[in-house]
Parts: structure tokens; C-alpha cells; sequence
């Protein structure tokens, strides 16, 4: 069982760096790029609702919404890190 949940929390934190991706690649129009990026969210998500959903283990459903929002919580993180620094290579110019 904790292998199962160690598994499903990874996924949930893959999820959301994927989804995040999947936006950036939107953003540049990168259509091959977001394709791909949508195929890996698509068999992701299909994965994670058989494994737990399907079979209504909540464990393991929270589990992968706690490594959703750990993913949600880097990837802001790291991109107000990466903009600030940014603005103030700007401003040093």
C-alpha cells in the first residue's frame, strides 16, 4: 500500500508540472509540443482514475490531490523566483 501511495503522490506532482507545460507550450503555440503534453495528461489522468478512483480508495485519491497541489505549489514557487529575478536583471540594465 505505500508503494501505491509514494506512486499516486508522484503522479499527482507529475500532473500538475505536465499541466503546466501543456499551458506554456499553448502559450508559445507550439503545437506538436502541446500535443504531446496532452497525450502524457490524458494517460496520466486515465491511470489515476482507475487506480484510485475506480476502485474508491480515498486514500489514495487525496493523496493524489496533495501531490497535485505540492506540483501547483513548486511550479508558482519557481516561476515567481525565475520572474523576480528577471525584473531585476532589467532593472540593473
Amino acid at each position: 500500500m505505500i508503494n501505491e501511495i509514494i506512486i499516486v503522490f508522484a503522479l499527482g506532482i507529475a500532473s500538475d508540472f505536465l499541466a503546466a507545460l501543456y499551458y506554456l507550450f499553448v502559450g508559445r503555440l507550439q503545437a506538436v509540443s502541446a500535443s504531446l503534453t496532452t497525450i502524457l495528461i490524458t494517460l496520466l489522468s486515465f491511470f489515476v482514475i482507475k487506480t484510485a478512483v475506480v476502485d474508491l480508495n480515498w486514500t489514495l485519491v487525496m493523496t493524489y490531490a496533495m501531490g497535485c497541489a505540492l506540483g501547483s505549489f513548486v511550479i508558482i514557487t519557481f516561476q515567481k523566483k525565475k520572474l523576480k529575478k528577471k525584473n531585476s536583471k532589467k532593472e540593473i540594465l
